[in-house]
C-alpha cells in the first residue's frame, strides 16, 4: 500500500473543490486507489469482530467547522462480513432488508461505472455510503460526519465527496485489480 502524489490536474479557482494537489493512495492487496487532500493522511486498520471483519483506509477532512468529518473506504471479504454474519444471497438483498428504518438507498453507477447503491444512513454517526460488489468482495465508501443535533453536512465537505463538476473524491476512486 502506498501514498504518492500522482495528480497533475490544475484548479482554475482555488476556492473550488477538486483534487488539484492531492496525493494518491493505492491499495494493491484489495485493488483500488483514490486521491486525498495534502493536509490529511490515510490511516489503515483491520477491524475484526466475532461476526464480521473488514479493512479500512480512512482520512479526515479539514473543514471550516469543529465537527468530525472523514471518508472511510472499507473492504469486506464477503457479504457475510458486511451483514454481521447474517445470511443474504446478494448485496441487493442486504440493501432491500435495510431500506426504510434508518436507511435510504438508490441504485447508481458512481463507483467506476459499476452497479452501486448509495444513500444516507442514520444513527449515532451520520454517514453517506456507497456500496458495490466485485468478485465477492464488498466495497463501501462511507462519508462520515458527527454533528451533535443535526442531520446536515457542510457544503464544502459534501462537495469533496459528491461533486460531479470538478474531479472530486468519487471520481478519483478506481478499482485497479479487477
Amino acid at each position: 500500500n502506498s501514498q504518492v502524489n500522482g495528480n497533475t490536474n490544475a484548479a482554475t479557482d482555488p476556492d473550488e473543490v477538486g483534487t488539484s494537489g492531492w496525493l494518491t493512495y493505492t491499495n494493491e492487496e484489495y485493488g483500488y486507489s483514490f486521491m486525498y487532500p495534502l493536509d490529511s493522511s490515510v490511516k489503515e486498520n483491520r477491524i475484526s469482530r466475532e461476526l464480521f471483519s473488514y479493512f479500512s483506509a480512512f482520512f479526515s477532512l479539514q473543514t471550516t467547522n469543529s465537527y468530525s468529518t472523514g471518508i472511510d473506504v472499507r473492504t469486506y471479504e464477503s457479504l457475510s462480513d458486511l451483514a454481521n454474519g447474517e445470511d443474504y444471497e446478494t448485496l441487493d438483498d442486504w440493501i432491500a432488508a435495510h431500506e426504510g428504518n434508518l436507511y435510504e438507498y438508490r441504485e447508481t453507477s458512481r463507483l467506476d461505472g459499476r452497479k452501486t447503491f448509495e444513500g444516507e444512513e442514520g444513527g449515532a454517526y451520520q454517514h453517506y455510503s456507497l456500496y458495490t460488489e466485485v468478485d465477492g468482495k464488498i466495497f463501501e465508501i462511507a462519508f462520515t460526519w458527527e454533528y451533535p443535533d443535526e442531520r446536515i453536512v457542510d457544503k464544502d465537505s459534501q462537495n469533496i465527496l459528491l461533486n460531479d463538476e470538478e474531479l472530486g473524491f468519487l471520481e478519483s476512486f478506481h478499482l485497479t485489480d479487477v
